[in-house]
């Protein structure tokens, strides 16, 4: 049986569990591989214990965790307004190409719309040309804007959004 649960504190482990293997996954061969050497399971774990695992939900197979996503208000991009983040998708690589990541889209755009928020933005890596045709597919689009991070390297960024009046059909 496919659900999504909110995270709680209690779920950290499995949020590192996938955002750790989900960076593995995504990043190996974009990202400078010195700084994802310095990740584990347990430092991105972490990182959600001190965020009280909020804003973050996880879908689940049964007992089996398959992905997460994070999401919340919009605090750094001022030139957006009434505007949620999507701030983190990983769905590990065996369950992609099944529906998964558009359900946890959709799940987290119903939260966001909850809170007010009538449009969506989010960051990706401009490398990650299969993320960019999967929100592309959700009817999310560039909008123009980049940054450049620094993760040992330089790492452009894209920004991606979606305004309210698209809404995202599943096909599974």
């Amino acid at each position: 049986m496919i659900f999504i649960k909110e995270a709680k504190n209690e779920d950290a482990n499995i949020l590192g569990y996938i955002h750790y293997y989900g960076w593995i996954e995504t990043y190996t061969g974009i990202i400078n591989d010195d700084y994802l050497k310095e990740r584990n399971q347990e430092k991105s774990a972490e990182i959600f214990r001190k965020n009280n695992c909020e804003g973050l939900a996880i879908i689940f197979d049964g007992s089996t965790p398959m992905g997460i996503i994070g999401y919340g208000q919009n605090k750094v991009d001022k030139d957006l307004i009434n505007c949620g983040e999507i701030t983190a998708l990983y769905v590990l690589k065996k369950y992609q190409h099944q529906g998964y990541g558009k359900m946890l889209m959709e799940y987290a755009i119903n939260k966001l719309k909850e809170a007010g928020d009538d449009k969506v933005y989010l960051w990706l890596v401009a490398k990650n040309t299969n993320a960019i045709k999967f929100y592309e597919h959700l009817n999310i689009r560039l909008d123009g804007k980049t940054k450049t991070t620094c993760l040992k390297t330089p790492v452009d960024g894209l920004r991606m959004k979606k305004k309210s009046k698209h809404k995202i059909l599943l096909t599974i």
